[in-house]
């Protein structure tokens, strides 16, 4: 089984600092992230998809209840808080469980199993389901059908609930949600640039860097411009780089 890709958000940084060193101890569970800000957490759990957060309350002048509410899909839910009047209304969206700081280690080993136990219960998408590279997808907006070849997609983006999938001179709104749609794509081909943006990787023509010192990739004949966010931006010269 792989490890259960964790993320912690607190406003208090020593108590991001508890937890991921109490995390430590249970070798099933990986810690990717722990953020302070409602703004950078919503945007690392957009493009890093966690299995789990390990979420407070309180989280300056948003809550976690704000973050949620924010997400396209959400991972599995445990909070870990100072405040118990918030209880109902954290089981109210599914967290599967509600811890109060002072952390107890054993509270917070029956809480992991719990995730444990909810997790391998989920199932696995089918390898049919995955799309590869020369699979077609059909894309029906009003009068108009399209049925397009994965490969010749070379920008996805994420429009409210929906997508704007672009190919030659096209741009349909596909009814998914960017996350539906990166789970199903070939991670070889697509790379997530930002919160809104899938780009494929075989359409990058050239790379500039701009006034916020991020990457500014440019797509296509059309040439269209997409800026990759500063996390990215270092993945992605991992990911290309000799």
């Amino acid at each position: 089984m792989q490890k259960i890709k964790t993320i912690i958000i607190d406003d208090e940084p020593l108590a991001c600092q508890e937890l991921a060193f109490l995390m430590k101890n249970f070798e099933d569970f990986e810690v990717i992230g722990s953020y302070q800000s409602y703004e950078e957490a919503l945007e690392q759990i957009q493009l890093a998809r966690p299995d789990l957060l390990l979420l407070d309350i309180e989280l300056g002048q948003k809550t976690g209840f704000d973050l949620l509410e924010a997400l396209e899909s959400s991972p599995e839910v445990v909070f870990v808080t100072a405040y118990n009047q918030y209880a109902l209304e954290a089981f109210a969206v599914n967290a599967l469980d509600y811890l109060l700081k002072p952390i107890d280690p054993e509270r917070l080993a029956r809480a992991l199993q719990k995730v444990q136990q909810t997790l391998q219960a989920k199932p696995h998408t089918a390898t049919e389901h995955l799309l590869q590279k020369e699979s077609k997808v059909f894309i029906r907006e009003g009068d108009d059908c399209f049925f397009v070849k994965i490969a010749d997609i070379f920008l996805i983006e994420s429009i409210g609930n929906y997508c704007k999938i672009f190919f030659e001179d096209k741009s349909p709104f596909l009814k998914k949600s960017l996350i539906q749609l990166e789970g199903r794509l070939p991670e070889r081909l697509f790379f997530r640039a930002n919160r809104h943006q899938l780009i494929n990787l075989e359409y990058v023509q050239h790379i500039d860097l701009n006034f916020k010192n991020r990457l500014l990739v440019y797509l296509g004949e059309t040439n269209t411009a997409v800026e990759i966010s500063t996390r990215q931006s270092l993945r992605f010269k991992e990911l290309m780089s000799l």
